[in-house]
């Protein structure tokens, strides 16, 4: 473990008064440019005079460092050297900006592992719309390809009295290699329909329809019973 030290029964008054790397602070040290060994021999004989034990080596934007890559990897080595030789603890945050999880976009060049999500619409969208980033915005706001793929298209009609319902379903999924070759492609699709008697009285108007959380809930009011006609004549027991 690296905390070795707190495992006494009771504190060291010398360890308190001048604790060792491991007890001190180590604050982010952003990697925002090109770093170079003099930026890094610096940066920890900077800190080691404050007082430091050590730092987070945090890659920020405008790291122009290929990040994982062969110059990033020899900095980050010459830093834990050069933190071993000041008697200091070198350690990694993270990863390339926010959020977790992409890797400085290494990871999301694969469209299977980006972000996705639904979008419901009345109308009919594009498979592919041009999406312009905003100029002066952070680097880490997410932004849409522009892709679309389709799921599904509902239709609600009234006509003659009767509610009919329809549903489509359909998808195109291709797989290609790094070649640009395809390995698999899909296409399937499918729908259904059905009607339901709400009565001639009824109207669009007076009828509400929502879609959330993957459900289609349609209100229709009841039709109003109509009285029937009193009887004239007497019942003989």
């Amino acid at each position: 473990m690296l905390y070795k030290k707190n495992q006494t029964s009771s504190l060291d008054p010398k360890l308190f008064q001048n604790p060792t790397s491991e007890y001190r602070g180590t604050p982010f040290w952003a990697w925002n440019c090109k770093v170079s060994k003099e930026d890094v021999d610096r940066t920890l004989n900077a800190l080691k005079k404050m007082g430091m034990g050590g730092a987070h080596i945090h890659s920020r934007t405008g790291m122009d460092l290929p990040y994982l890559g062969k110059e990033f990897m020899e900095m980050v080595h010459y830093s834990h050297e050069k933190s071993n030789e000041l008697g200091m603890i070198t350690w990694l945050y993270d990863e390339d900006r926010w959020p977790s999880g992409y890797a400085g976009g290494l990871v999301t060049k694969d469209p299977a592992f980006r972000q996705r999500f639904l979008v419901f619409s009345p109308e009919e969208l594009p498979l592919h719309e041009e999406v312009k980033a905003e100029e002066g915005g952070s680097s880490a706001r997410a932004i849409s390809s522009g892709n679309r793929e389709f799921l599904g298209r509902y239709a609600i009609r009234l006509e003659n009295g009767y509610l009919t319902i329809r549903a489509e379903k359909g998808l195109d999924k291709d797989e290609q290699d790094q070649k640009g070759r395809y390995i698999r492609q899909e296409r399937y699709a499918g729908a259904m329909s059905r009607s339901f008697y709400v009565g001639t009285a009824v109207t669009v108007e007076d009828m509400a329809a929502k879609f959330e959380n993957g459900i289609l809930q349609i209100t229709v009011p009841k039709e109003p019973k109509k009285e029937l006609p009193r009887k004239n004549t007497l019942a003989i027991e």
